[in-house]
């Protein structure tokens, strides 16, 4: 089964439950995708708006401690992670 393939390379475990929904949810994605591979340059809408996406903008963030709590640990200041490879 492709879903259990996914799940150990990710990394996470699943019920059978959870492998049902996604088995269905991948197998959409892979019709779209099909779909998608099939259509003509021709059959494409394109819009005439050049730039969708709003500028990078740098902020500070206004809290650490948000982030950090997410993370079972830090170290002198930083979030520590388990190394993945």
């Amino acid at each position: 089964m492709e879903i259990d393939r996914i799940a150990r390379i990710a990394r996470i475990g699943l019920t059978d439950k959870e492998k049902k929904h996604l088995e269905a949810q991948l197998d959409q994605i892979l019709k779209w995708a099909e779909q998608v591979g099939s259509m003509k340059a021709e059959e494409a809408y394109f819009t005439d708006k050049t730039n969708v996406f709003r500028e990078d903008e740098v902020r500070p963030f206004a809290d650490y401690r948000l982030i950090a709590k997410n993370f079972p640990e830090t170290k002198k200041g930083l979030v520590s992670v388990p190394r993945s490879l």
